[in-house]
This record gives C-alpha cells, structure tokens and sequence, in this order.
C-alpha cells in the first residue's frame, strides 16, 4: 500500500519489487498499521518512539535533530508519526473522519509508551491538517529521505489533547490492524 501510494504521486521512483520501504522498517522501536473498513485496507501510518533510556533513532533525526533537540530535546519519550498513506482508490474519499480514523493508531502507540510529544515531518500543504491535531511547525522545510517532496517538521506538545481530538471524530467502523508491524505494508 505504500508503495501505491507513494508512486500514484510520483512521490518515489518505480521499483521493480513494488515495495517501499527504509531500514526503520525493521528497528524494533516502529511499527506499521493498516486501517481497515469493511475487511478493505484504507490506510496506513508507522510509528516510531524515541525513548531517551534506549536512544534507538527515528527517521526525523536525520533531517531535523538540531529542530528536535531545541524545541523538545532528547530527555523525555516521543512519537513521530512517518509513512501516512491513503490506499489510491480511497483518496478521492479523503474525508476527515478516514484520515482521524488512521491517525489513531497514532493515540494507541502514544498511550502504550507513555510519549511526552509527538512529531511529524509534513508537506506544507497539510499543516492546517496537522494544526487541527495540535501540531505546531518548528522548522523550514526541508528535504525528507527516499522521498521527492520538502517537509516542515512539527510537534504537539500536548499529548492529551491530540487524543481526546482524534477520540472525538472517529468511528469504530474503521478497525486498525497493527498484527503486520515492522516488516509489515511496505506494498
């Protein structure tokens, strides 16, 4: 499903494997999530956490660890959320509710670790998205690995809030599946 949708946008060059995928697939500290409705995958987010007692990376410390490091700092947990995607045929139905519904696999993984914040590298053209959640833009944009796009990097830092948001909007009918984690939508 990345791969799709990574592609429909030219966000990437064509791989004869049809897969996408960078070496944070297989770090212990991310996990990928497929959305479902009605048994047909719609989605896709990973997760990564830093946790200043491990110290294993994230994707976002390659491009934006002097941004990380003054605005929220190496010393508590937190969460970027990295490789969100809509199936191609569901993007034409992009409604809010669908995009929430995915972003809480999101709220899962910040209860299950604990996070202080949350991080995201972003296009510019979903910062007013990212803004609903809490998120604020701490940085210029700048290039993001194996993708052909510029992101803004962006935190919340209230945790609590971008939960009961996400909370409030969505619907049990779009049911998450984080059984394929690490290795695990990279198609």
């Amino acid at each position: 499903m990345r791969y799709n949708a990574y592609r429909e946008r030219n966000f990437i060059e064509d791989c004869p494997s049809k897969q996408f995928m960078d070496e944070y697939d297989t770090m212990p500290n991310c996990t990928s999530y497929l959305t479902y409705h009605m048994s047909k995958p719609i989605g896709s987010i990973r997760s990564c956490v830093y946790n200043p007692n491990t110290k294993i990376p994230i994707p976002a410390m390659d491009v934006f660890a002097k941004e990380i490091d003054s605005t929220i700092g190496y010393n508590d947990i937190f969460i970027e959320s990295n490789k969100f995607v809509i199936e191609p045929r569901y993007q034409v139905k992009n409604s809010p509710r669908l995009l929430f519904n995915i972003f809480k696999n999101i709220v899962v993984s910040a209860q299950e670790n604990n996070a202080k914040y949350l991080i995201a590298a972003v296009r510019e053209r979903h910062i007013k998205f990212y803004n609903n959640l809490f998120f604020g833009a701490v940085s210029e944009t700048k290039p993001y690995p194996h993708l052909n796009f510029q992101t803004v990097l962006m935190v919340c830092y209230d945790v609590k809030l971008f939960t009961q948001r996400v909370l409030d909007i969505t619907e049990s009918k779009y049911k998450s599946d984080n059984r394929y984690t690490n290795r695990s939508n990279k198609s």
